[in-house]
């Protein structure tokens, strides 16, 4: 990595956007002195939050910023802990929707097989009736053996 080239295009940038070196920093919520090392090529290896928290503030392209550091940028990179949140959030709605659907199918229709079917063709409408057959048919199979597997698990005493 060329570390005074790095340096040299964060200057440029800081002074495209009209930044002090001050400015930048409190910005990109690092330290004036870190900054001006980095800009004078005397940082070898800057931490990805660092790198990633310049690009953003100097509203580059993360991969190609990273790849001037010599570094490959990754969403792993990123402080993940955030869209980590978001993602749960968003699967315990989608299961607690999935549960609420499936009750009221349920309470529709005596037949196991015949309520997942339902549930398939209100909760993925772009499934043809036959795809949604086939789903509900390898769904019910599936829980049928897993039904018959703890059965057994139970009578020859296995957890």
């Amino acid at each position: 990595m060329d570390t005074l080239l790095l340096g040299e295009f964060i200057k440029e940038g800081r002074k495209r956007k009209g930044l002090s070196l001050r400015g930048l920093a409190e910005a990109a919520g690092i330290s004036p002195s870190q900054l001006s090392k980095l800009e004078r090529g005397q940082v070898k290896l800057p931490e990805d939050r660092t790198l990633e928290r310049l690009a953003e503030t100097l509203n580059v392209d993360k991969f190609d910023f990273f790849a001037l550091a010599g570094r490959v940028y990754t969403e792993k990179n990123a402080d993940p802990t955030e869209e980590i949140l978001q993602g749960i959030k968003e699967v315990a709605a989608s299961l607690e929707d999935f549960r609420n659907s499936f009750d009221a199918v349920q309470e529709e229709s005596e037949d196991f097989g015949e309520a997942i079917y339902q549930l398939l063709r209100r909760k993925m409408q772009h499934l043809s009736e036959d795809q949604a057959k086939e789903a509900a048919l390898e769904m019910k199979s599936a829980f049928d053996l897993w039904e018959k597997r703890t059965r057994n698990a139970r009578i020859f005493g296995r957890k």
